[in-house]
């Protein structure tokens, strides 16, 4: 019973995202029907499953909220936006009350009285009875020829109680519209011995006088849609689809059993911890395929030197798969911010349009699970301090509504969020002297532009006006960044005083294999990320190297080097260093010198020992063919920090 009530609660939890998302767009275009629709039906399958599993609490709170859409449906009422926002109230206790389906003192709450005192006034308000079953939905497609016979085959799917339906629960509903006869089909019931107790044989042909329109009667298995097969048809052999085309699906439109099949085969719902399992097969394999490539090498048997190959591309072709059903639209995590941006710009009076682009763009769900909550954070800064007040925006010349626009995109290997809005700016000035105020820089140090927003990334720095319950402590950003390094990305921020800020994610499209280049430092192997690459060349001749400042010339270009057999404590001159890799450091070339390039290889990130979480300048390590480790570089962070003591030995 506990995989059927999961199931439940997983189908529920997805429709109450739709009801949600279906909300925000109906501020955008009130009354507009396919919305209205898709929130009645939602909560109508939500009822009625609440109802077969005896969630009665659940089932009578969603009846109200159905109800209130009911006479929205039938034109009786306009959408407005007290009645979205008493919605939203509602969606958010029923996620409350399906996540906590066994608790009995949940329905005696205060917010459950009050949220069904709201429903029930909004209901008085609107002229209905609070009280009254949906029988009324039904009543309200009555046809004006009066009453017809229908012919209904009803022929659920065999796994249809694994999802916890009922099929006799829908029978009797049908009962309650009219004068029904049902004749059971057993045809396919096999014989004692092959009789599985968990499947369901059986189908029926009904015979239904009632004078419902035929979508009521497709109402009754709105949820079982896609697990059954369903004809409707007017006994005078006239089928029901073609007097509801295009608005009836063509599920029950007569389709036969093999198409309906089809349509059920054609996705399925996979839980996220097998999908996790499959990748870990996945990279165990690369590892594995390293090392048979080893052997491979350095065997006299040619013939294994093919299969390996071979075996190297099916491989590929599996990752590439692999990932496929592991990356997810960005869209699929846009519903919480369209709710904040609602939410929170009404709490501060400020009228905020938030606009999408590019939301199609996919990523890893753990990256998509990781970058949640620092955009969350970004987006609560943008509306709490960074759009100004309506009296401001006009005192400025903009026009009162602020603007956020959120951005995906694929650039090469990277996928880049932005997030961008037409507030006040950022004033560089004021983030120095606080820098300097609490002792995070000397009053005499030079920054550049973006170095002086880096500095909103440390611990303490806010550019708030005022404290208040949303921000302006200065706790968060330092946060953000760190946990947007996590899943490996990159965050900056470009910003304009009176014209707005920008803030620019740089993200893998996943975080657990990653195409990399193998090198030589201080005759130890050691993995550069192949997505911060931009070539490979041999060291240039002495006369081109300036050892002082640390600068070399290349293509008639100064770009400045960092000796990594140096920076690893070897005390490795510069001699030692052969080969050298050109990387982007914030779109800035910079050349990282090793003692030689080995080549390219698929690397299967491994997490480091808690002992060495806090060498930033390592983000994990990958074991070679050979099955030695090779640590993998940060070459950001192994920039960032040469970049931070050469200015700090400068300035002292």
């Amino acid at each position: 019973m506990q995989q059927y009530k999961d199931n439940f609660v997983e189908e529920s939890l997805e429709l109450l995202s739709s009801v949600e998302k279906a909300l925000l767009l109906m501020e955008v275009t009130p009354n507009d029907p396919d919305l209205i629709q898709e929130v009645f039906r939602a909560l109508h399958t939500i009822k009625g499953n609440s109802s077969m599993f005896g969630f009665s609490t659940i089932a009578d709170f969603t009846h109200y909220l159905e109800s209130v859409y009911e006479h929205i449906r039938s034109g009786r009422q306009e959408i407005n936006k007290n009645i979205v926002s008493a919605t939203l109230a509602a969606v958010d206790h029923i996620f409350t009350l399906i996540k906590n389906v066994d608790d009995p003192n949940i329905a005696k709450s205060e917010t459950h009285i009050a949220l069904n005192s709201r429903l029930a006034l909004l209901l008085k308000e609107m002229g209905g009875d609070s009280t009254a079953h949906d029988e009324a939905s039904v009543n309200q497609q009555v046809q004006q020829d009066g009453k017809k016979t229908y012919e209904i085959h009803f022929a659920p799917h065999k796994e249809v109680f694994f999802n916890g339906t009922n099929p006799l629960s829908l029978l009797a509903e049908l009962q309650g519209l009219g004068k029904c006869e049902i004749i059971a089909n057993e045809s396919q019931l096999p014989l004692l011995d092959e009789l599985e107790p968990v499947y369901c044989y059986m189908s029926w042909n009904i015979t239904l006088e009632t004078d419902v329109a035929p979508a009521a009667i497709e109402e009754i298995f709105q949820f079982l849609k896609g697990r059954c097969v369903l004809d409707i048809k007017i006994k005078e052999s006239k089928a029901v689809g073609e007097l509801l085309a295009p608005t009836l699906p063509e599920l029950f439109a007569g389709v036969n059993a093999s198409a309906a099949r089809t349509n059920m085969i054609s996705s399925i719902r996979v839980p996220a911890e097998k999908l996790d399992g499959l990748m870990g097969l996945v990279s165990e394999l690369i590892t594995l395929q390293a090392k048979l490539g080893t052997i491979a090498e350095f065997s006299l048997h040619p013939e294994l030197q093919g299969v390996s190959e071979n075996f190297e591309k099916i491989l590929t072709r599996l990752r590439d798969n692999a990932f496929s059903l592991c990356v997810v639209p960005v869209k699929t995590m846009l519903t919480p911010f369209n709710r904040l941006v609602r939410d929170l710009s009404a709490e501060l009076d400020k009228e905020i349009e938030f606009v999408t682009e590019g939301i199609e763009t996919e990523l890893d769900k753990n990256i998509i699970e990781g970058l949640s909550d620092p955009i969350m954070h970004l987006l609560r800064n943008s509306i709490d301090h960074g759009i100004e007040t309506e009296a401001a925006r006009l005192a400025a010349g903009k026009r009162k509504q602020g603007r956020i626009s959120f951005k995906a995109y694929c650039a090469g290997p990277n996928v880049y969020v932005e997030i961008e809005d037409d507030g006040r700016g950022i004033d560089t000035e004021k983030i120095r002297h606080k820098a300097i105020e609490k002792g995070l820089i000397n009053k005499d140090e030079v920054l550049s532009e973006a170095e002086i927003f880096n500095l909103i990334f440390l611990p303490g720095i806010s550019t708030a006006e005022k404290v208040s319950n949303i921000s302006g402590r200065g706790v968060g950003m330092d946060v953000v960044k760190r946990k947007i390094e996590d899943i490996r990305g990159q965050i900056k921020i470009k910003s304009t005083v009176n014209v707005g800020t920008t803030t620019i994610i740089k993200l893998p499209i996943t975080i657990s294999i990653i195409d990399g280049l193998l090198v030589q430092i201080n005759k130890g192997a050691y993995v550069i990320p192949l997505s911060s690459v931009e070539r490979c060349l041999e060291a240039p001749l002495d006369k081109q190297i300036n050892h002082f400042n640390k600068l070399l010339i290349l293509e008639g270009q100064q770009i400045p080097y960092i000796n990594l057999c140096e920076e690893f404590g070897s005390g490795a001159s510069a001699e030692r260093s052969q080969e050298i890799v050109l990387v982007y450091f914030e779109e800035r070339r910079v050349a990282l010198l090793v003692e030689r390039v080995i080549g390219k290889l698929q690397a299967v990130l491994k997490p480091l020992g808690k002992h060495y979480q806090k060498v930033d300048n390592i983000s994990g390590a990958t074991i070679l063919g050979d099955g030695s480790i090779a640590l993998v570089l940060d070459t950001n962070k192994i920039t960032e920090h040469y970049l931070h003591r050469r200015r700090f030995a400068h300035v002292n």
